[in-house]
């Protein structure tokens, strides 16, 4: 079945959830996502599914977009470009029932924040949810690595605040520990623990160490620190 590039679906019904603080999800081709899977969002105390049509603001806003999509289908890199285009800044996270690591590379190389795969089931979309909507890209490791690896052998001329190395004096240690925590694919949670400190600080360096080096996001700094051997060991591990 071939992916439409468009986001014209059937509405999915919105729910209200208990907590004020629901995070707002749209779930894009919604009729090829597992009945499981949908069953999951519209039960997830933690979640509100918000009507496409009606999250361009207020309490209905989307705080995360959910495309299902074939990863193998030649379309699924046009779908994502256009999804993302249309709902940034909500991240976009894909659910596919690819296992193909290459494809689901290419996905959030077009700009998914990360790729869920069916067989995983319930908690692990959900727990995805809750992480690309904190900034993280949702990746297996070895998958991340890799993607990494392309991205900074790939690009010989490579835009100017990723080519200097001059921003890694303006870090100081502890940022340091965390570019290379980063660079191995680690997310905040094993960040936390790995440097013994909490996730609100984990992510207080983090947005000190984006606005030092002048990166976008960690997918971005994670080649940036592969490029200038900042990983703690010459680049991402596998």
């Amino acid at each position: 079945m071939h992916v439409r590039p468009s986001t014209d679906d059937p509405p999915t019904a919105p729910r209200d959830a208990a907590s004020a603080d629901a995070l707002g999800v749209v779930l894009l081709h919604a009729a090829s996502c597992p009945a499981p899977l949908r069953r999951a969002l519209e039960t997830a105390p933690d979640v509100r599914l918000v009507v496409p049509e009606e999250a361009g603001g207020g309490e209905r806003r989307a705080d995360v977009v959910v495309l299902d999509v074939d990863a193998r289908d030649p379309l699924a890199e046009r779908a994502v470009r256009e999804a993302s285009a249309r709902w940034r800044p909500a991240p976009l996270l894909v659910s596919t029932a690819s296992e193909d690591r290459a494809c689901n590379r290419r996905l959030v190389r077009a700009g998914a924040r990360g790729v869920v795969t069916h067989a995983r089931g319930e908690d692990h979309l959900l727990t995805a949810i809750r992480r690309v909507r904190d900034g993280e890209i949702w990746l297996a490791r070895a998958c991340m690595s890799r993607l990494i690896d392309e991205l900074a052998r790939g690009d010989p001329s490579p835009p100017p605040h990723l080519a200097s190395a001059e921003g890694l004096e303006k870090l100081t240690e502890r940022e340091r520990e965390v570019v290379a925590l980063i660079a191995r694919g680690l997310h905040n949670k094993a960040i936390a623990a790995e440097l013994r400190i909490t996730d609100h600080t984990v992510r207080h360096h983090l947005t000190a160490i984006f606005a030092k080096l002048g990166v976008a996001d960690r997918l971005e700094l994670a080649v940036y620190a592969f490029r200038h051997r900042a990983a703690g060991g010459g680049g991402p591990a596998g």
